[in-house]
């Protein structure tokens, strides 16, 4: 799992979207294995969020622009923005707190 950190950004909105589609698959099996899929789903996404943590308040990101197009056609892109102003905003407010 520690090969797909870099890849947090997308998985942490895409994992639980691809997941919850497997949800009605699952429930077929047993009411019980569909909820544990689900907690599961949860706990690997949250492992994936959190991971990004230490990423934004150190300002170690390695791309600051992950995105690909979607549809080349229309200009329409996908993918997860990351603006280093906002991001130095962030880890400003967030120290001040720390240090209350």
């Amino acid at each position: 799992m520690m090969g797909l950190f870099p890849y947090a950004p997308w998985l942490v909105w895409a994992f639980p979207i691809v997941s919850s589609l497997l949800v009605p698959l699952i429930a077929r099996f047993s009411k019980r294995a569909k909820d544990y899929f689900a907690v599961a789903m949860c706990l690997i996404t949250l492992t994936f969020a959190f991971s990004m943590v230490p990423d934004v308040y150190f300002n170690v990101l390695e791309s600051s622009n992950l995105t690909v197009y979607w549809i080349p056609s229309l200009s329409i892109s996908a993918g997860v923005y990351t603006k280093e102003k906002v991001t130095l905003e962030f880890l400003e407010e967030i120290k001040t707190i720390s240090r209350t």
